[in-house]
């Protein structure tokens, strides 16, 4: 524990005093305020990256049109970019993510939404109103359901519709007053590169339209209690399997190990082949 250099009432009971950059003190961060930063441990292009999402991007719009995206409210969203993009897949399993996520969930966490987001200057985006995640979440609990990592590679001002936060709002129920909102919204300035981590419960939004492009990644990690927003699981092993031998635990990381079975003996045969290494059937 590092020593104390505040002067503290004698009296007062103490939480452990973290050191800076420390899992412990980013846990504090999103356990109190909601969010956190840090920079990746791995080293990460940030050109290439960029260069990926535009790529992405363009061809969902030649597949779907501007318009179509615009009609449901998904412009400027690519949905799960990470069965076809390795560096997606390596922020994943970044060890200073996994940490914080192990640090909170033990083991038992599982992949909810990827999408790679692009806020441009020429419109609106839909995730710029204030919202909790997962969708249609309205209750708060004693600890994180989920956590949102959103990795910048253009970094995240006011100038490139900056992600806007309520700290301390992940405790809340209700969505406060208007003025205590306007009183009380932040927009970190977050350099290029770096990940803003926060609890899902946090309320936050996209900034209002900006002078410049921005793009990030975001990814929802959530307990397995909580079911994903598209089915991960039976489409990696229906078409990606290969991207299960890229790193440790991929199986339980994407949601396969908790996919619900369609039958009784599905089920059971699952358990069969875990627990004793072969089907009945």
């Amino acid at each position: 524990m590092e020593k104390r250099t505040l002067d503290i009432f004698n009296g007062q009971p103490l939480a452990e005093n973290y050191k800076s950059g420390s899992i412990e003190r980013h846990r504090e961060d999103l356990s109190l305020r909601g969010y956190t930063t840090f920079n990746p441990s791995i080293s990460i292009d940030l050109k290439e990256f960029r260069n990926e999402v535009d790529i992405f991007y363009d061809k969902e719009l030649e597949k779907y049109t501007n318009d179509k995206l615009k009609i449901i409210h998904e412009l400027g969203i690519v949905r799960n970019p990470f069965f076809e993009s390795p560096i997606a897949r390596g922020i994943f399993f970044d060890k200073k993510s996994l940490a914080l996520l192990e640090s909170f969930f033990g083991n038992q966490y599982i992949l909810h939404v990827n999408r790679f987001v692009v806020a441009d200057p020429e419109y609106a985006h839909p995730a710029s109103a204030w919202h909790r995640e997962p969708p249609y979440n309205n209750f708060i609990a004693q600890t994180p359901l989920a956590l949102t990592f959103i990795f910048l590679p253009d970094g995240s001002e006011k100038k490139n519709s900056g992600i806007t936060l309520i700290p301390g709002s992940h405790k809340w129920p209700n969505f406060p007053s208007d003025e205590f909102v306007i009183a009380n919204e932040i927009t970190p300035t977050i350099e290029p590169g770096k990940i803003l981590a926060i609890d899902s419960n946090l309320f936050h939004r996209t900034g209002k339209v900006g002078e410049k492009l921005r793009r990030s990644m975001v990814t929802i990690f959530t307990t397995p209690a909580i079911k994903q927003q598209t089915n991960i699981a039976t489409v990696i092993m229906k078409k990606y399997s290969h991207i299960l031998n890229e790193y440790d635990n991929t199986k339980r990381f994407y949601g396969i190990d908790t996919n619900p079975a369609i039958t009784d003996d599905e089920y059971r045969n699952k358990k069969f082949k875990k627990n004793l290494g072969a089907y009945d059937g």
